[in-house]
């Protein structure tokens, strides 16, 4: 099961909350595995149909709970909140519009299974543990994204124990398997390419859904687009506690090999006993 009983908080109503939607997601999931001739489209609307419902009315009440706790952090939660609402709703548009199409549910369940993880075990977490107000002040842009990775494996991979390292990136071919790049505008602009190994991205992924991965598909890309995402919205944050504002726009996928072809190019080495994952950061 996917669902870990480090991810409560304490809070009866909305853990009961986390694990329904832990449930639906594994559901959707194992669906993939069972169904090989990927006609399900009666069970791909029904999940769609659930999340929407079922997020919007749990986003009001764990709203409604930090109302009540005057959680201080409350504004910036109903940010992430509204932030996802949205992308269920934009899904929604594009299956209709794709008559469900298999891939592109896939493509959904990997965004799912990443943000509802880290949401749990790391946003969640504040409400009943506090905001720990972050020192970013010395900073340098590098260092935003390596604190933000290390925050990321913490929370959604329990991987504690990580050697990052910042250097010149020798060369302008970038090794990997599954690329994310993440455009940075606004006054820190830049390009952020996030390589994951294959072998890496199959265990990050059954660490997060306890299932055997041996293929890259849209599942594995799209989870791995969504932990960059997320390591970028970390890496910007940073940045605005320094007054630098930034905005990220949606990851871009690529399968296979990628060359750099930006000025400068510096990368962020995120070391684990399963592989290596490479932040490329291009000016």
């Amino acid at each position: 099961m996917m669902w870990k009983e480090s991810y409560k908080i304490g809070v009866d109503l909305i853990d009961e909350q986390h694990i329904e939607l832990f449930k639906m997601v594994e559901s959707l999931l194992k669906t993939f595995e069972t169904d090989k001739n990927w006609d399900n489209k009666e069970k791909y609307i029904d999940a769609i149909t659930f999340m929407k419902n079922y997020v919007v009315k749990h986003f009001h009440e764990e709203e409604l709970y930090q109302a009540s706790i005057h959680y201080s952090d409350i504004e910036n939660h109903k940010k992430e909140h509204r932030a996802f609402t949205k992308t269920v709703l934009d899904y929604e548009k594009k299956f209709i519009a794709a008559n469900y199409d298999v891939k592109l549910v896939k493509e959904f369940a990997g965004t799912l299974v990443s943000w509802l993880i880290y949401h749990v075990a790391e946003t969640d977490q504040r409400i009943v543990n506090g905001v720990q107000k972050a020192d970013d002040a010395s900073k340098s842009h590098l260092d935003c994204f390596s604190a933000g990775a290390a925050q990321v494996f913490e929370k959604m991979f329990e991987m504690k124990e990580l050697d990052i390292q910042q250097n010149a990136l020798p060369g302008n071919i970038i090794s990997g398997d599954i690329y994310s790049k993440i455009e940075f505008v606004g006054d820190f602009k830049c390009e952020a390419v996030y390589a994951f190994p294959k072998e890496l991205a199959f265990e990050l992924m059954k660490i997060m859904t306890f299932m055997d991965t041996n293929e890259i598909n849209e599942i594995v890309c799209s989870a791995m687009a969504e932990v960059s995402n997320i390591i970028s919205g970390n890496a910007a944050t940073s940045l605005l506690n320094q007054n630098i504002t930034s905005d990220i726009l949606p990851p871009v996928v690529t399968v296979g090999t990628y060359e750099s072809n930006g000025k400068n190019p510096q990368v962020v080495s995120v070391h684990t006993d399963m592989g290596t994952m490479e932040i490329i950061v291009l000016s």
